[in-house]
């Protein structure tokens, strides 16, 4: 942002003069209500996500202890075809 905008919209602002009483009862609500608001989307989520995130590392933990999550991470190899070696023919001395 410029100086020159700065510098207008503060003078814009002190000739706009003082709010009344009224004006900043009603913004302070506004701002109240949505702070209080925030707060309790915040520990709605927490409290879906905590019991969430604790099953999720539970059951991890239950897998690693019991082997099983070796098991699901393990990845299996496909078989390696071998070819068979050429066998020389055994020439029997005459």
């Amino acid at each position: 942002m410029s100086d020159d905008l700065l510098e207008r919209a503060t003078r814009a602002l002190r000739e706009a003069g003082e709010p009344r009483d009224n004006e900043l009862a009603r913004t302070r609500a506004r701002v109240m209500e949505s702070v209080r608001v925030q707060k309790k989307r915040r520990a709605r989520f927490f409290a879906l996500a905590f019991p969430i995130a604790a099953v999720l590392v539970g059951t991890t933990a239950w897998a690693a202890s019991t082997g099983r999550l070796a098991a699901i991470f393990k990845q299996e190899q496909p078989p390696v075809a071998v070819a068979p070696s050429p066998v020389a023919p055994v020439h029997s001395p005459t």
